[in-house]
């Protein structure tokens, strides 16, 4: 919404902890001049409010290499569908030529017999 890296400094430090009185005085002094981002501020902080409520869930010791692995399963089905379309195209631009000649052939060999 807004590019000012003040604002978005202010809006990151929130998510990690409370803002200082400073801080929070800076922010409303921004907000008052910028009413237009006030919608996207409140409801950044609706939801930072919400995820602090969520307990902490411990995850399995092999989680980040499960992530990493799903990443890679995905990325070789992308090559592998990117590498069927070139192959489709490869044998489309086989028989099609042929194709052509055989119609030319054809419609040139029926109007000599009409």
């Amino acid at each position: 919404m807004t590019s000012d890296p003040r604002y978005h400094h202010l809006k990151e430090q929130s998510w990690h902890r409370n803002l200082t009185r400073a801080e929070e005085a800076e922010l409303r002094v921004w907000l008052s001049t910028h009413p237009d981002a006030q919608p996207d501020f409140e409801t950044d902080a609706a939801l930072t409010r919400a995820l602090e409520k969520l307990p902490d869930v411990r995850v399995s010791s092999n989680f980040t290499a499960r992530v990493l692995q799903a990443i890679e399963v995905e990325e070789r089905k992308k090559t592998r569908e990117q590498q069927t379309g070139f192959r489709a195209w490869l044998h489309l631009h086989r028989w099609l030529p042929r194709a052509a000649a055989t119609c030319l052939l054809l419609g040139t060999g029926l109007r000599m017999w009409s």
